[in-house]
């Protein structure tokens, strides 16, 4: 076993090696600088955009590593020299560990399978996300709207999207979902995009609150999140969060086991179509979260 009285973990099974990889690259692409925030039982990985317009927290319970001594820690990371450390020969790591030295520095030990083992030393820095410096964002798997497996994301959404657009929209309602381009809307006053309908009954978890349509979702950060699901072959749902105050939209992915999941936060404009709350009819398509998430 690999402890230290300081926090370290370790992975060393393919499917984890790779999502725990994909999680720092997803997170690299938002900001210069990631953040670590170390609890007994868990480790969260935080980046945000500069503008603010979206955040990711990449959540890993002590269960998923092979090796985890916690304990209560925040530092942060550039992003670059993570990136240098883990991206290099990525197909090839066998074992990832990590092991934080005086405060300073992150140990990062890399087995390949070629035999070689590679140990870099990768220092710390105090430019750490203001929302992290008292203790991070509680993120959990919270109930969803609407969720299915990765195969349905792709195939109902990303895939009828092939160009580079910048905004996309989606309508809940009774009968189901639309997704449209919003390229066409935000930019050429009297244009819509032509509405891709989903019925519900092709939708594994279809909960939603009430009607609403969500729209100015940046695309091109959630096609990321989107091929990162895909990659790590995760379960995604979403759910809305708006008030006078708020407006954004909240994805997450999860394994099989729920011990690593990735959340995205993404800004956007949300109206009620409806004031009525939608009540789900008691059909083969409404499951429970839980059961849902037992077959994603």
């Amino acid at each position: 076993m690999w402890r230290s009285e300081n926090p370290t973990w370790k992975v060393s099974e393919p499917d984890k090696v790779a999502m725990l990889l994909r999680g720092i690259k997803h997170l690299a692409s938002l900001s210069e600088i990631i953040t670590f925030i170390v609890r007994p039982k868990r480790l969260d990985l935080f980046a945000e955009s500069q503008d603010q317009s979206s955040a990711l927290i990449c959540t890993f319970e002590s269960s998923f590593f092979n090796d985890y001594n916690g304990a209560n820690r925040i530092f942060a990371i550039y992003s670059k020299n993570l990136m240098l450390i883990t991206d290099s020969h990525k197909t090839s790591i066998i074992n990832l560990q990590f092991a934080m030295r005086q405060e300073e520095f992150i140990d990062v030990v890399i087995d390949y399978n070629t035999g070689v083992s590679a140990s870099y030393g990768c220092p710390t820095t105090d430019k750490i996300h203001d929302c992290c410096r008292m203790g991070g964002p509680e993120i959990t798997i919270y109930q969803g709207w609407i969720g299915h497996n990765i195969s349905f994301w792709d195939e109902k959404m990303m895939r009828l999207f092939p160009g580079s657009y910048d905004f996309f929209a989606i309508k809940i309602t009774k009968a189901g979902i639309e997704v449209r381009n919003f390229d066409f809307e935000k930019n050429q006053t009297g244009t819509a995009g032509h509405p891709i309908k989903i019925p519900r009954a092709k939708i594994q978890l279809f909960s939603p609150l009430e009607e609403i349509e969500i729209t100015t979702i940046p695309f091109p950060r959630l096609r990321s999140f989107m091929d990162s699901a895909r990659k790590c072959r995760l379960g995604v749902q979403m759910s809305p969060e708006y008030s006078e105050s708020c407006s954004q939209i909240f994805w997450q992915g999860f394994t099989e086991s729920q011990n690593a999941y990735f959340s995205l936060l993404l800004g956007c404009e949300i109206k009620p179509i409806s004031e009525k709350y939608i009540k789900p009819e008691e059909t083969h398509d409404v499951r429970s979260v839980k059961e849902f998430r037992s077959i994603a």
